[in-house]
Formats: structure tokens, C-alpha cells, sequence
């Protein structure tokens, strides 16, 4: 027999994510794109989830891939907020847990609560999964089976991590989201304890995995800089990707200039030196709404408790600037096609992108990015070139950009958009490299 070694037959994959469809989380359609491309590859597809509330509803299956929903354990944080009758409903929503996790224990009160509260988030509040997936994939992955685990929550890698030391599994470990050095988990459920037992955690798991994927370049240098040099080769990026790529926008003739921002205002997604600027520009050119008409589409009426609204008619842009509730993904994606200039907010993230970045690049609509200097979303912006980028803090800089665009209407540099990066960057290039990258392992 001559040439290369035959590739083992794919056999089974068992996916653990914590979200999937119908569930609306960005991690459940990016693990739906996941178990597809092993689909696609010629595996056995089981996915295991979380079922939604104590009861386990039967989720619609693809050809190829089978969804097995599991029912959720009271964690410890379940059992320690029913001792204190204020046991939370567990709705499968990251934003619930956000909401719990913004409103727990304040911070305000003694030291030796939040000691409490920090173990019971470790690694995350999501604890209940861990053995019912781990029971669920010993009964669906013999060995050699392939168990591709996805976070957050980091739930999900632990029993990846069970998996792994207890049967001949290959593992591989998604990372969306940094674990330990992400900057969003608030103070009242941090302890140096518990720290510490979460980076022990976070060691043991990309020690273990035999491959590990991240969404970002960020992620990666991170977790490949606490990994041996022999190591770091095994950690490799795989975008959310663009799944629809259109030929660029031509410039829009006419008036008003349409802006448009779709999706949720929270965390540091802070629009209003976007309205700053556009008061200041609407001043010095006297623009009216026959000139620009600016949306907010989705929850962005309100930022960290305050009216948008009412800053909005303070700065005198009442007519110019309107807010709209929630449409279809369909509706959005109209509207995204139909503006002259797309607003993404991403300030205070450096190591992620929001998922918006890829929907917005696929329309070929330009792009006016508030986003941190050196962070993810405006190094891969400015790779590909013909945006706007503009640092939070330089309010010149923005005012600038805003009134090239609106006034100018021309790119944001010399040349469009790179086509070529573009078309790497789309889900089923990026699900490609995904497929090849697994099927050299499996060598």
C-alpha cells in the first residue's frame, strides 16, 4: 500500500451545549452551526442540552443529528437560595442569569456572603448540567467518539473534562468567551478562593482537551499563552462567521441618510457619545430629518436604568432619532440593507465581537463602530478595511467620522472592503476550516 494514511471513519460526535435551538442564545446557534458541519462531515451527530425548565421538552431533530435534552440538578446555588426561599427559575436565559447575577447579594453586605456567593458560582451558575450531560454522553460515546463541548456556561467543559479522563474520548473544547479573565463577572461573586479554584479549573481543561477552538484571535493568544509551546499549535480559531455575504452597498442617493442600530443597549454598549456627536454635528450643519433618519431597533430604549428617550429629546434630536421594539430576524436584516450606515457598539470588550459584527459585514452596508483601541472588534475592522473605527474616549475623532458619513457619504478609506477576507471570514469557510481541522486529528 502506498500514500497517505486512510482517515478513520468520523463515527460518532457527541456536542454539549448548554443552549441550542429553538433556544435564541448566540451559543445555541453557534453550536447549531457546529453540529452541522460534523454532520456535513459524515458523523453521527448527538447533541446534548439543557431542557427547558423542570420539564424535558422534545426538540425537533435534523436529519443527521439528534437533540437529547436533559433535565437540569439543583446546584448549589439553587439549594442555597431555597434555604433562603428565593429559589430562581431555571428558564434556560443567559439574561436571567445575568439578572441574578447582577442582583445577588449587592456587594453591600458582609465579606463572608460574598465568600458564599463566589463558590456558588463556580464556574458558573449553570453547576446542575454538569452530571446530567456527563451521564447522558457516557451512554451515547463509546470510545474513540468525538465529544465537543462549547461555553460558556463552563459547565459544559467540566463534564467535557470527565468525559475525557474517564473513557478513550477525543475531546475538543470551545471557547466563546474568556473564563477567568473575563471582566464581566461582577465583584459580590468573586473571591481570590474561588478565583483561584476557577483557574485550576480553566488549567485542567485546556491541559486535557486535545483541541481547543476558540471565535476570536483574542481568546486564543490568551489561552494559548498559559499552555507549554508544544501545546499552543492545538489552539485555533474558528469565526461565528457570516452566513450570507452580499456585494458591497453602492452609496445611497437621496434623503434622509438612514442609521440604523439593531439589538440590546447594557453592559458598556454606552450610545450616548454617539448622540453627543450627532447633537454636535445637527448644531454646526443644521441637519434635520430630512437629512439623516437614525433607528434603534430591539431593546434600546434604555441604558443602565436611564431614558433614551428623554436624552435623545434633551439633546434636541427628538426628530431625527426613533426607537422601535424587537422585529424578525427577516424584518432586521431588510432594514440593515435599506441604511446608509450601520452603528455597532462595542465598547468595553476587547477579546469578544458582538455576533451583530458579522450580520453587519455580510451586508456590505459601511460601519460606524464605537470599539476599544487594540480590542477584537476593531483590529478585524480594520483588517478588512472600508469602516468607520473610533476609540470610546476620542470624542473629536467620532464627530469626525459621523459627519464624513452622513455629509460625504463616501468609504471610510481609500478602498472597499476586503472581498477576499470577507469570504474567508463566512460561516461555511469557517465550518470548512472547522471539518478539516478535526478530520487531521482523527489521522
Amino acid at each position: 500500500m502506498t500514500g497517505a494514511t486512510p482517515l478513520r471513519s468520523p463515527g460518532r460526535a457527541v456536542l454539549i451545549s448548554f443552549h441550542y435551538p429553538p433556544s435564541k442564545e448566540v451559543g445555541g446557534l453557534r453550536a447549531q452551526k457546529v453540529a452541522r458541519a460534523l454532520r456535513d462531515a459524515g458523523h453521527d451527530v448527538k447533541v446534548i442540552c439543557a431542557g427547558a425548565g423542570t420539564e424535558i421538552t422534545p426538540l425537533v431533530s435534523e436529519p443527521g443529528i439528534e437533540i437529547i435534552p436533559v433535565k437540569q440538578l439543583r446546584g448549589p446555588r439553587e439549594w442555597y437560595a431555597s434555604l433562603k426561599r428565593k429559589r430562581p427559575s431555571q428558564d434556560g436565559s443567559d439574561h436571567q442569569v445575568e439578572r441574578l447575577e447582577a442582583g445577588v447579594e449587592s456587594g453591600a453586605g458582609p465579606a463572608w456572603k460574598r465568600y458564599i456567593n463566589s463558590f456558588l458560582w463556580v464556574p458558573d451558575a449553570r453547576q446542575g448540567f454538569i452530571w446530567p450531560a456527563v451521564k447522558a454522553a457516557r451512554a451515547l460515546a463509546p470510545a474513540g467518539s468525538l465529544v465537543y463541548t462549547t461555553a460558556p456556561p463552563f459547565s459544559a467543559h467540566l463534564a467535557g473534562l470527565f468525559l475525557r479522563l474517564s473513557r478513550k474520548v477525543r475531546w475538543v473544547a470551545e471557547f466563546r468567551d474568556p473564563w477567568t479573565d473575563n471582566p464581566w463577572k461582577p465583584r459580590q461573586l468573586r473571591s481570590r478562593p474561588a478565583d483561584a479554584l476557577n483557574a485550576w479549573l480553566e488549567k485542567r481543561c485546556i491541559n486535557t482537551a486535545d483541541r481547543i477552538i476558540t471565535v476570536t484571535d483574542s481568546v486564543r493568544e490568551i489561552l494559548a499563552g498559559k499552555l507549554a509551546s508544544a501545546r499552543r499549535s492545538r489552539v485555533v480559531v474558528i469565526r461565528n462567521g457570516i452566513d450570507q455575504l452580499s456585494p458591497d452597498a453602492a452609496p445611497i442617493a437621496g434623503k434622509p441618510l438612514r442609521v440604523l442600530h439593531v439589538g440590546s443597549v447594557y453592559h458598556k454598549r454606552d450610545p450616548r457619545p454617539f448622540f453627543q456627536a450627532l447633537a454636535t454635528i445637527r448644531t454646526r450643519c443644521g441637519l434635520t430629518s430630512r437629512d439623516v433618519a437614525v433607528s434603534f431597533v430591539g431593546n434600546g430604549r434604555w441604558y443602565n436604568g436611564n431614558s433614551l428617550e428623554e436624552y435623545v429629546r434633551s439633546l434636541g434630536l427628538a426628530e431625527i432619532v426613533s426607537f422601535g421594539d424587537w422585529v424578525t430576524h427577516a424584518e432586521s436584516q431588510k432594514m440593515v440593507k435599506a441604511s446608509g450606515l450601520l452603528l455597532l457598539l462595542a465598547q468595553e470588550q476587547p477579546l469578544q465581537v458582538p455576533n451583530k459584527l458579522y450580520e453587519y459585514l455580510g451586508s456590505g452596508v459601511p460601519i460606524l463602530a464605537i470599539a476599544d483601541r487594540g480590542g477584537e472588534t476593531a483590529r478585524m475592522l480594520n483588517q478588512v478595511g472600508g469602516h468607520y473605527v473610533v476609540p470610546p474616549d476620542d470624542a473629536p475623532a467620532l464627530e469626525a467620522a459621523l459627519e464624513e458619513a452622513l455629509l460625504l457619504r463616501k468609504p471610510a478609506t481609500t478602498h472597499t472592503p476586503d472581498r477576499a477576507i470577507l469570504g474567508e471570514w463566512t460561516t461555511t469557510e469557517q465550518m470548512r476550516k472547522l471539518q478539516r481541522l478535526l478530520s487531521e486529528d482523527s489521522r
